[in-house]
């Protein structure tokens, strides 16, 4: 049998320093060397914030995320994604509620294909009507599965309890069904027109690269978005703590088989002084995956409870992050 290996004390770290560099069209770019790091990824962060949606196209962002990859004044979506397969290049998208990020990973030699087709989807999407629409269909199928599913139903119901009925945060991020339902092509293009363009934007180059080459690769691409697209930087409206947050709401949905108990506190920010590091770990022990309580309870009282504990938040600062738990019981 071999010795158990003794572990030694972590050696020091520290979040490494980016290398600052700004584009000509007003966006800011970061670049993080990461030697033995050949898969690059490359991040483009927008300030088109949730709140900056129509009260009454609430989701709208998260559809114009969504279809931005689906066609372009260059190439169709099934395009699009055939050369992303085929150069090995990996293209995401989401809305949240600071602004919207779109994402790409490539190996070095791939790198400019990848930066030329994330520029390509950012600055020329055409919103087909038919993605849109299914898109849309897809995103009320979502909606639909949420309110069936008792923890996301208690998640719906803990955001409408915490925050005021005016904050965008007591309202799901990708929208509602009334209001995704209303959505239309033209409501896309009017908001990509109005707030998804390079002033304020921050870009962000990760791997193992060249600072210069990375700068000049970022140039020759999203340094050639026009700086006429989107509106200037917008910061997340406040999210103001509903007067009656501090109360139990029971849910009532006959016929469930399992019962959700979803508890929440407002907590502190990424940027609490001392760093950010303790917090996640503190919800870890707490309730972790796998939960301790759970895997206790599992095997000594034949129950069937599951149980974690995890930080998270709908926003940068104060009272927009929140510590959260929750206990699923058959």
């Amino acid at each position: 049998m071999l010795p158990r290996p003794i572990p030694k004390e972590p050696a020091p770290w520290a979040f490494p320093t980016p290398q600052e560099r700004a584009l000509d069209n007003g966006a800011r770019l970061l670049v993080y060397p990461v030697p033995g790091q050949h898969v690059i990824s490359t991040r483009v962060v927008i300030p088109a914030p949730l709140s900056s949606e129509p009260r009454d196209r609430e989701g709208v962002a998260t559809l114009v995320s969504r279809t931005m990859d689906e066609g372009t004044e260059q190439r169709t979506g099934e395009e699009m994604a055939e050369l992303l397969e085929r150069n090995g290049v990996g293209l995401a998208a989401a809305a949240t509620e600071g602004g919207i990020v779109m994402e790409v990973d490539a190996t070095r030699p791939q790198l400019s294909t990848g930066l030329e087709l994330l520029t390509e989807c950012l600055s020329q999407p055409v919103f087909d009507q038919g993605e849109v629409r299914r898109h849309q269909r897809q995103r009320l199928a979502d909606i639909e599965q949420a309110l069936a599913r008792p923890a996301s139903r208690a998640a719906l119901e803990w955001i409408a309890t915490k925050y005021a009925p005016a904050a965008r945060a007591s309202r799901p991020s990708g929208g509602g069904a009334e209001t995704v339902a209303a959505i239309t092509r033209d409501d896309l293009a009017a908001f990509h027109r109005d707030h998804v363009g390079p002033r304020g934007a921050t870009v962000v180059v990760a791997g193992d690269i060249d600072v210069d080459e990375a700068t000049a690769d970022v140039a020759r691409t999203l340094g050639s978005w026009g700086a006429e697209s989107g509106s200037a930087a917008t910061e997340p409206a406040d999210n103001p703590t509903a007067a009656d947050a501090a109360r139990i709401v029971f849910v009532d949905r006959p016929g469930s088989v399992q019962t959700e108990i979803y508890l929440g506190a407002s907590g502190p920010s990424r940027r609490v002084p001392g760093g950010w590091a303790p917090y996640p770990a503190l919800a870890y022990l707490l309730g972790g995956r796998p939960p301790r309580a759970s895997t206790r309870c599992c095997a000594r009282r034949r129950a069937t409870p599951t149980a974690c504990a995890r930080r998270s938040g709908r926003g940068c600062a104060g009272e927009r992050c929140w510590s959260r738990g929750r206990c699923a019981v058959t």
